[in-house]
């Protein structure tokens, strides 16, 4: 039985974002594809992440205008990825681990797209290897515990 790859779910082409580009051209961009979050910096050199979220709450609710903020200053700095060939469930465990509901996938270093929880869940859901995907996301962290 073979399990699916990341390029089979993932959201291909993902639409970047430069660091010194202001949050009001992110959340513009983020509009157009309908997406809720851009990988900032180039397809080879990505710095960071920004989303919906970190326009949310660290420009509209301090009070920071959206059109002299600039991106670098409110996106997550770094951003996990994961190779494009890797399995669903690696992806699934990158994301328990990290405590993020989103990768950026890349083929060589190079950005390929965009893989977030919703499609791992929507994957296994549909697939035969969703109970391996979903105990994978449902393990307790070393020094946490689940919820009774």
């Amino acid at each position: 039985m073979s399990t699916t790859k990341i390029k089979d779910i993932m959201t291909g082409h993902p639409t970047m974002i430069g660091p010194q580009d202001k949050v009001d051209e992110a959340a513009r961009r983020m509009k157009t594809v309908d997406c809720g979050c851009l990988p900032v910096g180039t397809d080879s050199d990505v710095v960071g992440i920004v989303t919906d979220r970190d326009i949310t709450l660290r420009v509209i609710a301090e009070g920071r205008d959206p059109k002299t903020t600039l991106v670098q200053d409110v996106m997550t700095k770094g951003a996990y990825t994961i190779d494009q060939d890797s399995d669903v469930e690696d992806a699934a465990a990158e994301m328990k681990a990290r405590q993020v509901a989103r990768l950026v996938v890349t083929n060589r270093k190079k950005v390929t797209g965009i893989v977030t929880l919703a499609e791992i869940l929507r994957d296994a859901a549909s697939g035969s290897h969703g109970p391996k995907v979903l105990r994978e996301l449902a393990k307790a962290r070393p020094g946490h515990h689940a919820a009774h």
